[in-house]
């Protein structure tokens, strides 16, 4: 199966998987693809701050496999370096912030993933889920890119 891969914040704790916008989650993912515009955009001055959007502008950001030893040498705080893996270490110390990165590409680069939320079902399924519990903004951006009818799509997807 192989590892998978993180872009991690290291300073405000908080991850998402290299794949969260479309791509793959393998090492062959790393710095390609959609959600690498997004760690891009991320790197880039800050949008509003709480305004529900990722801004990792200035902050110590890694690249972190779940199966692998976390390198002692990436700046983590002495409590944090008795992880055997990177994802023990994210899941007990992190924030999966994946929902926010969607949030922030359908934002800034939307044209992006619509693109390939048109060509991956499970992008467009947590876009969906998004919208579904509650997330107005998101469920505006799913009406207009793939119209009034949004839903129908998303159900096709749960078959």
């Amino acid at each position: 199966m192989g590892a998978y891969y993180f872009y991690c914040n290291l300073d405000k704790r908080e991850f998402f998987s290299i794949a969260v916008c479309g791509g793959t989650n393998k090492h062959g993912g790393i710095g390609r693809g959609p959600t690498a515009l997004l760690l891009v955009r991320l790197l880039a001055p800050a949008p509003v701050p709480n305004s529900g959007l990722l801004a990792w502008a200035g902050d110590r950001i890694a690249v972190l496999a779940d199966d692998h030893p976390v390198p002692a040498d990436i700046g983590l705080p002495v409590e944090l370096l008795g992880y055997d893996c990177g994802g023990d270490l994210l899941r007990a110390e992190f924030k999966d912030v994946g929902a926010d990165a969607l949030r922030t590409m359908a934002r800034y680069e939307s044209k992006e993933l619509e693109e390939v939320a048109r060509d991956s079902g499970w992008v467009f399924r947590a876009l969906a889920e998004l919208a579904n519990s509650g997330d107005g903004e998101m469920e505006d951006w799913l009406r207009q890119g793939f119209g009034k009818d949004w839903r129908k799509v998303y159900g096709q997807l749960l078959r």
